[in-house]
């Protein structure tokens, strides 16, 4: 059940992080567009692409801790026998929490602190845009206890 869990939302985060990336491109690409070819700069793009970018980045990184894909020294983790190389992830995950749980309280702190802003060009809440690193890093822990729980998931094809 955990694992269907864990795939279901991994599934919902990869289509986001998909539109996250469409939508970025599209407004780069409408940037350069109106600003080069017709001569009239429009002024959404650039706060749409950073908005996007930065959950891009938050959403990304629960997907790379799940399948275990976080920088790494390679060359050290292969030279290691297979039973010390797995204990050394897990200790890297646990070490890993505190940091999350930080960034999960001073996001939300800093949604509080901005609440009431809105963004110049797109008029989106200010705070949507720190809703990403508490978001990001839920996920991130969410994706953890999955890999401590239940092990890493199954490489998808």
């Amino acid at each position: 059940m955990f694992r269907r869990t864990a795939d279901a939302i991994a599934m919902v985060v990869g289509a986001a992080l998909a539109l996250l990336l469409t939508v970025i491109v599209v407004a780069i690409f409408a940037q350069v567009f109106w600003r080069y070819v017709l001569n009239e700069p429009l002024v959404w793009p650039e706060e749409a692409a950073r908005y996007s970018f930065i959950w891009l980045s938050f959403l990304g990184l629960p997907l790379l801790l799940r399948h275990g894909e976080m920088i790494a020294v390679e060359t050290v983790a292969a030279a290691l026998p297979e039973r010390v190389r797995a204990l050394l992830q897990g200790l890297a995950g646990l070490l890993a929490v505190p940091l999350l749980v930080i960034l999960v309280w001073q996001g939300i702190r800093l949604m509080d602190v901005v609440s009431g802003q809105i963004a110049p060009a797109t008029g989106l809440p200010s705070s949507l845009l720190y809703l990403a690193a508490p978001v990001g890093a839920l996920l991130s822990l969410f994706f953890l206890a999955e890999r401590l729980i239940a092990g890493p998931p199954a490489p998808s094809a």
